[in-house]
């Protein structure tokens, strides 16, 4: 592998002190839940789970069943730009939820891009951002997520809650 191709490789990297530990993306696993709860209950819940978890809640589509988070800029350092600019991590929760049968259908899943100044991704000025999408999450993204899943199943009646509800 030549230097160039080393430098510009993509790798998360987080620093605690004197310590820097760099880990790659990995293929996202999105978390569906099924559930007795009528649509629109389950749109609220969604909202409330990913608000206890510190996102803000961009966009609701109540006819489409869409959830979207507002952009999270992260500490997570990924890769650099052609100019050696380090990128680091955004990220946000999407929530999708379907009517099936006399119940809904929800899908939770997170983005994460790549950019070097994620401030001005975040304000909708992509131009200066320098941003380039991740295939998959960065493992602490996944980590969230499935968190997230898990406390929805649980919000919604799942595991450890009520019966009607399953994740899969």
């Amino acid at each position: 592998m030549t230097r160039a191709r080393i430098r510009s490789a993509l790798l998360l990297c987080t620093l605690s002190s004197a310590v820097a530990a760099c880990i790659g993306a990995q293929p996202a696993r999105p978390s569906a839940l099924t559930t007795s709860i009528a649509p629109a209950d389950a749109l609220d819940g969604a909202i409330r789970v990913l608000t206890q978890n510190g996102f803000t809640t961009a966009r609701v589509d109540d006819r489409a069943g869409v959830v979207e988070s507002d952009w999270q800029a992260t500490q997570f350092m990924y890769g650099q730009n052609q100019y050696h600019q380090t990128r680091y991590i955004a990220r946000r929760a999407l929530v999708t939820v379907a009517p099936q049968g006399g119940g809904s259908q929800l899908l939770l899943q997170m983005q994460d891009m790549a950019c070097v100044d994620p401030a001005a991704f975040i304000a909708g000025d992509g131009a200066y951002a320098d941003c380039v999408a991740v295939d998959g999450l960065v493992a602490p993204d996944q980590e969230l997520l499935d968190r997230i899943g898990a406390q929805l199943a649980t919000s919604l009646g799942g595991p450890g809650g009520a019966p009607g509800a399953a994740m899969r």
